[in-house]
């Protein structure tokens, strides 16, 4: 019989108002038979986010104007959270009913610290924009970033919050990727971590290439803080990243295929070119170009400082 602990949802929100709604509503309605917590991080939304938030009176809304940074709004989240349990899970995101009952069923049958689940793109179909595809296909295997490194994504993570008490909190000097650097400092004192293939979250689709390559200079730059922070990655004097930025371009990705819900087969022969194309366009040099522009901008910095 599965424990009922506390459960924390922390959600940090930036402009979610096209999708909190059914958020919050499907989250309202887990199976989940233990006490659960709903905490709404507002990040200095422009839009009707946090009136969203006020319609529903289970959920805690707070707000986080100082700093704009996602690393920060779940760490405001933390610091009101009272769960043994904390579950993050983005704004623009929905869950499955037995999100949190599947997640946390499998981090007791695993014993571990951390879970992460499965992050499926949503709507998705053989002739949907190649970028949405591109973005099902390549960014977001959650199972990959837990076996090869031992992190999660936090659109579908759940943890147990003595790990905070034990490493801390995200680091707030990271913009992007700061929950690859947070589950690379839990990985490196053994922290266990398992995937949960049933907890599952659907995510938005970006459609167009535009945002396709705003995503990947984002974590090119949060990649290149990551090695700039550790001086086996960057070398002395930082030599290794323009070796790194070579690394990033020539690197094939692997397609995720059997994160689709349908047959890739249904896809043509001709679309699936164009998606091995323009995924090494957009992933593989945008997020060269990324950690180019974050590495001369802190040359710069340096220089002048």
């Amino acid at each position: 019989m599965q424990n009922q602990y506390t459960v924390s949802v922390i959600i940090p929100v930036h402009n979610c108002a096209t999708n909190l709604e059914e958020t919050l509503t499907i989250l309202s309605q887990q199976d989940y038979k233990g006490e659960i917590e709903i905490i709404v991080v507002d990040n200095n939304s422009k839009d009707s986010s946090d009136q969203i938030a006020k319609k529903f009176s289970n959920v805690i809304l707070t707000y986080q104007t100082d700093i704009q940074s996602a690393a920060a709004t779940r760490n405001k989240g933390i610091a009101l959270a009272k769960g043994d349990i904390i579950a993050f899970i983005d704004g623009d995101c929905i869950p499955e009913p037995d999100w949190l009952r599947q997640g946390i069923q499998c981090m007791e049958n695993t014993g571990s610290d951390r879970v992460g689940g499965k992050i499926i793109i949503r709507p998705l179909f053989p002739y949907s924009s190649i970028y949405s595809l591109i973005e099902a296909l390549f960014c977001y295997n959650q199972e990959c970033a837990i076996k090869e490194v031992g992190a999660c994504m936090t659109p579908n993570l759940i943890i147990k919050r003595q790990v905070f008490d034990r490493i801390g909190l995200f680091n707030q000097d990271y913009f992007e990727m700061e929950d690859m650097e947070f589950g690379l400092r839990a990985a490196k004192v053994n922290i266990s971590v398992a995937y949960a293939e049933n907890c599952i979250v659907w995510h938005p689709p970006r459609v167009t290439f535009a945002e396709m390559w705003k995503k990947s200079r984002r974590n090119g730059k949060g990649t290149f803080i990551l090695c700039q922070n550790n001086p086996k990655w960057a070398g002395n004097f930082g030599w290794k990243h323009p070796l790194r930025c070579i690394k990033i371009i020539l690197t094939p990705r692997s397609p995720y295929w059997k994160i689709l819900s349908f047959d890739p087969k249904l896809i043509p022969w001709l679309k699936k070119i164009k998606i091995y194309l323009f995924a090494w366009i957009i992933i593989n040099i945008g997020e060269a170009y990324g950690y180019f522009e974050a590495w001369i901008k802190f040359i710069i910095q340096n220089k002048f400082s």
